[in-house]
């Protein structure tokens, strides 16, 4: 694969989501977090909460880590401050300490369902676990690297990755730019709100990161 920065849009935002959303994914514009810090949230009435996911979306769920916190957000009342959990149970929710978590959710529940459907329900037939949020983070820099759509992995896949975005041990300085960049493209048309950008973009620098200091990056995979 070319190591040189393309001129076409990223793999991935080419064939981003229709207006329905991936198969799997809830088909409700993820919400836009208030624009207060958590220590000015406001104490009269809760954040927009994340849309209600419905059944059939659950499933994307532990893919995000936020399985905890999306039912509360998605049920709680201003009056009372509580929401419910994922088995029913009333849940109190503090507008300052729990504020994190609501963002966290909201930008990665955005993120997700502005990937293509067919690259999600790839990850979901792979996946049928669950796979952490740092790791399809990694998946997409793969993506963008391999200037490639699937975000599935294999051996012979990692082996392409390594030979290409790494000299001597070291990711070379234009694969680093271009995925810099086409993510930051991607997250600009994707997310509707500079928060979520912002808190998502931290998110690809850590692990782009994490990979260009690891031994054996194929291993993050």
């Amino acid at each position: 694969a070319p190591t040189h920065a393309p001129t076409h849009a990223p793999p991935f935002a080419s064939t981003q989501a229709s207006p329905q959303g991936p198969p799997h994914a809830p088909t409700d514009t993820p919400p836009h977090p208030p624009p207060e810090t958590p220590s000015n949230a406001p104490t009269d009435a809760p954040p927009h909460p994340p849309p209600p996911v419905p059944p059939h979306a659950r499933e994307l769920i532990p893919l995000l880590e936020i399985s905890r916190h999306v039912p509360v957000w998605a049920t709680v009342v201003p009056e009372t401050w509580n929401g419910v959990d994922a088995d029913g149970q009333p849940t109190a929710v503090d507008p300052v300490t729990d504020y994190e978590a609501f963002e966290v959710a909201a930008a990665r529940l955005a993120l997700l369902r502005a990937l293509p459907r067919a690259a999600v329900k790839d990850v979901l037939a792979q996946h049928r676990g669950g796979l952490p949020f740092a790791r399809l983070v990694r998946r997409i820099v793969l993506a963008v690297a391999l200037e490639r759509e699937r975000l599935t992995f294999d051996q012979t896949t990692a082996q392409q990755f390594v030979r290409t975005a790494y000299t001597a041990g070291t990711m070379r300085a234009e694969v680093r730019q271009r995925v810099l960049e086409q993510v930051g493209q991607f997250l600009d048309k994707a997310l509707p709100d500079e928060a979520m950008r912002r808190r998502m973009r931290d998110e690809f620098e850590r692990e782009l990161v994490a990979l260009e200091t690891a031994e054996h990056p194929e291993a993050l995979l």
